[in-house]
């Protein structure tokens, strides 16, 4: 997935500067505002997926600290 997501960003890449450096404004432009667009969607589906994964890991990690506090604390009083 990740050299699918390399290769579509360096085609947009190359493609809007060859079309600038070739003087095809429009077509530059066009293909400058598909790659905002393109831009924005993927930080905003990674930053969401990144909002929902801690929640799950917080939970985890609480967990873990208490069993850790609970063995330590026995081991303490023993």
């Amino acid at each position: 997935m990740a050299s699918i997501k390399a290769a579509v960003w360096s085609l947009l890449s190359g493609g809007f500067v060859y079309l600038y450096m070739t003087n095809h404004f429009i077509k530059a432009n066009w293909v400058a505002l598909i790659w905002i667009v393109l831009f924005a969607l993927q930080t905003t589906i990674s930053a969401t997926k990144k909002k929902a994964l801690p929640i799950a890991g917080n939970a985890d990690k609480k967990t873990i600290y208490k069993e850790i506090i609970s063995c330590c604390n026995s081991n303490l009083t023993a």
